[in-house]
């Protein structure tokens, strides 16, 4: 129990609520640190709640009287830095390139293209080694 608390006050932070004037709004409670800044998805009763809670309780008369339960979801979110500049151009399909994928050593690529060709690159070179027609 002892390693349990204090994992929970490495990962938890106790807060408590008060309105303006100060009065407590119910016991402190634990909350989750955000250390990576990730928005979260907040639910009730496996639904997603897209308006604001006070809409939610009135729309769905939920009682006072009972604990109302919220689960709360960091969101996914994908890192992505822009490319600035592009560093090569390789010409050699017709038509426009459909498809791409590298070799496992990334040394060589594989492209299908609307012209109905599947071209096998050399990058080091930026020549095409195998052109597949069909």
């Amino acid at each position: 129990m002892e390693v349990e608390a204090e994992q929970r006050d490495v990962n938890n932070v106790m807060c408590q609520l008060v309105d303006p004037e100060g009065t407590t709004l119910g016991p402190p409670m634990y909350l989750p640190q955000n250390e990576d800044k990730l928005p979260y998805t907040f639910y009730i009763s496996d639904q997603e709640l897209v308006v604001p809670l006070e809409s939610y309780l009135q729309k769905n008369k939920v009682s006072v009287e009972k604990v109302l339960t919220i689960v709360y979801q960091p969101q996914a979110i994908f890192r992505i830095r822009p490319v600035n500049r592009c560093s090569a151009t390789i010409t050699g399909h017709s038509e426009a390139v459909l498809s791409v994928a590298f070799s496992p050593d990334g040394k060589q690529l594989a492209s299908g293209s609307g012209d109905t060709t599947v071209r096998l690159w050399d990058l080091n070179t930026q020549t095409p080694m195998l052109t597949c027609k069909g």
